[in-house]
């Protein structure tokens, strides 16, 4: 257990290191990305529209719940310098005590809920939904021992093993007609296996239930990261629980499948990223230089290769829903085509708590937490009259506005300047914008009549030459693809290294 309880220290190893933790965590992201499109394929063929809408309206609601839980402890216990037994065994049952509550109260408002949206059924969904805040915070303080000592492996396994299973259940549900109850079953069958997985891979067990002095300075701090993560995850989700008043389960049904896309591929590189980057990061909290070259090279290769799959995203998803999903879900296309270019931009908003968190300032997220969740509520009610299209332009446009001041804000410790942000970010940005112009013209105009796959085929080949034109060709920006091909390096026999273009030591 020694390992969970050393100094947080950085050390000769720590690139190595958090490079590893990386591909781990990305790795794990991928494969629960296309673990979660399959099983939402298949249950787009069995399940109605409304029956995701309803289940959607219920995890806006309760969406900030995990952040509650969790106080911020998490990323307490991550980064502390120092931690003892008896600190992270008083933080797992205060996070225990807190699921235990939440879930109750959650169990004792389903009526009501299901009265002001007028669905009967939401009082099943939201009770049952409950049980999964009791068994996430069973796993909260055990993951965050893995996450300090970076098993990022271990991590990934067990994440991995929860997503099959959860998917599993509720495909098999679906398939016997239980309808709504197979979404609802889901995380709960997932929290489930994350907990039992979490015990088993860490192998701490929590002592008696006591808080002390030792605690109150992590709590401290993981209230602050909370109260940003509540208002920055609840005004997120202002959009569902709000157009649960307007329009109708199918509808929001729509708009929640097409989200469901677009944060598969955002929380494929964003959620792993947070952990490795807050990680690793932290180790650098005395070295503030350092931390900002590391951190601008890290949001320089993420924005690499993050910015030109949003870009396509956009381009192809009026034929990727209906082609993914079927025919009646072909309306979400055109939602999905929208959010897609947020994605262009929210990497960069995002990549604020890898400065936040490691420089110990999460009063300063919850300011602009706060500010962002303004902006957000405000651009839902902007854009609820020009129907679930307006809403997802709307936040599109207020999110992307807001981007480079959140750096900017996150940065200024550190004296981190505009110039030096859109050096690093222009040509990537440059090149996405272009090749999303550049695909939808060729499908516009060249391609109107041809089949959809041969129109995303060409769509991808074509966008991809543009960015890849205009940033490698014209910007001579190559530095992510040498730290790429220095990563294969490791996989390749070293014969045939030398045919390696671009190739440098990592």
């Amino acid at each position: 257990m020694s390992i969970y309880f050393t100094s947080n220290k950085k050390d000769a190893g720590l690139g190595g290191q958090a490079i590893r933790s990386g591909i781990h965590a990305l790795t794990s992201r991928l494969v629960i990305a296309v673990i979660q499109i399959v099983t939402t394929i298949i249950l787009a063929r069995l399940l109605a529209p409304a029956d995701f809408g309803l289940v959607a309206i219920v995890a806006a609601l309760t969406s900030f719940v995990p952040m509650l839980i969790d106080l911020g402890l998490t990323d307490s216990t991550v980064q502390n310098d120092h931690i003892t037994p008896e600190q992270i065994s008083g933080l797992f049952w205060l996070s225990l005590a807190t699921g235990t509550t939440v879930a109750v109260l959650l169990l004792v408002a389903s009526p009501a809920i299901a009265s002001i949206y007028k669905q009967p059924s939401l009082s099943n969904v939201a009770a049952a939904w409950a049980a999964t805040f009791v068994l996430y915070a069973l796993s909260l303080q055990h993951m965050a021992l893995l996450r300090r000592a970076m098993k990022f492996r271990q991590i990934a396994g067990i994440e991995i093993t929860a997503s099959v299973c959860g998917s599993g259940v509720t495909i098999m549900m679906a398939y016997f007609g239980f309808g709504y109850w197979a979404l609802v079953m889901r995380p709960v069958i997932s929290a489930a296996i994350t907990a039992a997985g979490s015990w088993i891979g860490c192998g701490w067990r929590p002592g008696p239930p006591r808080l002390n002095a030792d605690i109150k300075p992590m709590l401290k701090y993981g209230l602050n990261v909370t109260g940003g993560a509540v208002v920055w995850i609840g005004c997120g989700s202002a959009d569902r629980a709000t157009m649960g008043f307007v329009f109708s389960p199918t509808a929001i049904g729509l708009y929640q499948n097409a989200l469901m896309l677009y944060e598969n591929a955002l929380q494929g590189i964003s959620i792993p990223l947070h952990k490795v980057g807050v990680s690793a990061l932290s180790k650098l909290r005395a070295e503030p230089k350092l931390l900002a070259e590391k951190y601008l090279s890290a949001l320089s290769v993420v924005s690499f290769y993050s910015m030109p799959a949003f870009a396509l995203l956009s381009v192809v998803s009026a034929d990727l829903v209906p082609f993914l999903l079927g025919e009646k879900w072909r309306a979400g296309g055109a939602i999905l085509s929208i959010m897609a270019l947020r994605g262009l931009f929210q990497i960069v908003e995002n990549s604020q708590t890898w400065l936040h968190m490691p420089l110990g300032r999460p009063e300063r997220w919850i300011r602009w937490a706060i500010l962002t969740g303004l902006v957000q509520v405000f651009a839902v009610f902007v854009g609820l009259p020009f129907g679930v299209e307006g809403v997802a332009l709307s936040i599109v446009i207020a999110r992307g506005l807001l981007a480079f001041p959140a750096v900017l804000y996150a940065g200024r410790p550190l004296d981190l300047r505009f110039i030096t942000v859109i050096k690093t970010l222009g040509p990537q940005l440059a090149g996405a914008v272009a090749s999303i112009l550049a695909g939808k013209l060729l499908l516009h105009f060249v391609m109107p009549s041809f089949g959809p796959v041969l129109r995303m085929a060409a769509a991808s080949a074509f966008c991809g030459l543009v960015y890849f034109g205009i940033v490698v060709g014209i910007f001579r920006s190559t530095e992510p693809l040498r730290l790429v091909i220095s990563l294969a390096k490791r996989f390749i026999p070293a014969r045939f290294h030398a045919r390696l273009p671009f190739a440098t030591a990592p």
